[in-house]
């Protein structure tokens, strides 16, 4: 058994720690990202897997500029949907891999408010790969289930409060700024050097990941 294989049955009870909204985690460490999407205060727009609710999540991938990718492309070809600012809620550790500090995985969540509804419910199967519902906050806290039921209820009920807070935008969240340029020119170096396996183990990866973290350490964050 591969010492990779052996962490996860070793951690198959995953556990979350929150780490607030002021945690910046490593760049090569974020593996998912969440969004609390919301049409009014108290109706959000769910996804939908095995006919269950569930907020939209997704894994990072290496051709996204950034999470804020992620998060848009998550919510184009899942639910379907536009939205206005994306807010930094928190930041979740998983010991999925492992509980060393290298080896945590980081998930970073997102509240924002749906703008536009790209398709129709009727043609949401054809250009969606889960589906969409639209519940009030008593249907969802009502009918998801989770195994971290009390966390992902405590993260809608302040992903409510920051979407429609309209104070400025958080300092930290100035880090997540981007020149879109000058990242799309760093993704494209760490792809050519990773083209061989996205192994995270293989030597061409690291040398994307390490000019990935020299961008990081100017402030341009490149997220996959």
């Amino acid at each position: 058994m591969s010492q990779y294989q052996s962490s996860i049955r070793r951690n198959k009870n995953t556990q979350l720690v929150d780490k607030g909204n002021k945690f910046v985690p490593p760049l090569e460490q974020i593996k998912n990202v969440v969004v609390v999407p919301f049409i009014a205060e108290d109706k959000l727009v769910c996804g939908l897997k095995n006919a269950q609710i569930t907020l939209p999540s997704r894994c990072t991938q290496i051709y996204d500029l950034d999470c804020f990718d992620t998060v848009q492309r998550e919510l184009r070809e899942s639910v379907g949907i536009i939205t206005g600012e994306l807010k930094l809620l928190k930041v979740l550790a998983s010991d999925y891999y492992g509980t060393k500090p290298e080896q945590l995985a980081y998930i970073v969540v997102f509240a924002t408010i749906a703008e536009k509804f790209l398709y129709s419910t009727s043609n949401l199967g054809m250009h969606c790969r889960l589906g969409r519902k639209v519940v009030s906050l008593e249907t969802f806290f009502r009918e998801h289930k989770s195994n971290h039921q009390q966390l992902v209820e405590e993260i809608v009920i302040t992903g409510r409060q920051l979407a429609f807070d309209t104070s400025p935008r958080d300092e930290i969240m100035e880090k997540f700024k981007l020149d879109r340029l000058e990242i799309q020119f760093a993704k494209e170096q760490a792809q050519r050097r990773a083209r061989k396996s996205w192994l995270y183990d293989n030597p061409d990866y690291a040398a994307g990941v390490s000019l990935a973290n020299s961008m990081k350490q100017r402030g341009i964050w490149i997220y996959g």
